[in-house]
């Protein structure tokens, strides 16, 4: 966090201009915490990624506005709440993002096998990691969100055809294969 007031005059790359001043940013963008905060945005707290899973923006009477953020670290996957005004600066992790298919699940260690289809490189993902793993069909296109050679989660698509083999009618719960 920036411990100053300013406003930031211009921005490039990985450098901001904060009224004459130069501050390297370590390679992460700086927003302010209104735009920054939407769910699945992943942010640098501690030198620790972070990804947001809920936000709340909300004003206090007379004063500025707040971001209510619940955070998941990724390195512990404990959950904790934090509290930003709505210009406070915070770092957000720049994404790399690859696009690969669901090949297979590997039983023996747990995780899901992705396949990069311009590489045909394998990337491994624990199934604990992934929010909804039920949902993966064999051959389904996903997008997976790297930092460096860190995989931090996948990104299902918004369609997929599915068909409905049963129907709960106690819990109303719907059972999908394809």
């Amino acid at each position: 966090m920036l411990g100053y007031n300013y406003k930031i005059a211009s921005r490039t790359a990985n450098r901001f201009v904060i009224s004459g001043c130069n501050i390297t940013c370590r390679g992460f963008a700086k927003e302010k915490a209104f735009q920054a905060g939407k769910p699945g945005t992943f942010l640098m707290i501690n030198d620790v990624i972070h990804t947001i899973k809920k936000a709340v923006h909300g004003k206090r009477g007379m004063h500025g506005a707040f971001v209510k953020l619940t955070l998941k670290n990724n390195s512990t996957n404990s959950i904790f709440e934090k509290s930003c005004n709505s210009d406070e600066l915070v770092e957000v992790v720049e994404l790399s993002k690859i696009t690969a298919s669901f090949s297979w699940e590997d039983t023996s260690t747990g995780e899901l096998v992705f396949m990069n289809p311009k590489t045909f490189e394998e990337v491994r993902i624990l199934r604990s990691e992934v929010d909804r793993p039920d949902l993966l069909l064999e051959g389904m296109d996903v997008t997976v969100n790297m930092h460096g050679d860190n995989v931090l989660g996948i990104v299902l698509p918004t369609i997929a055809d599915y068909k409905i083999v049963n129907l709960n009618q106690e819990h109303m719960r719907l059972v999908f294969r394809l």
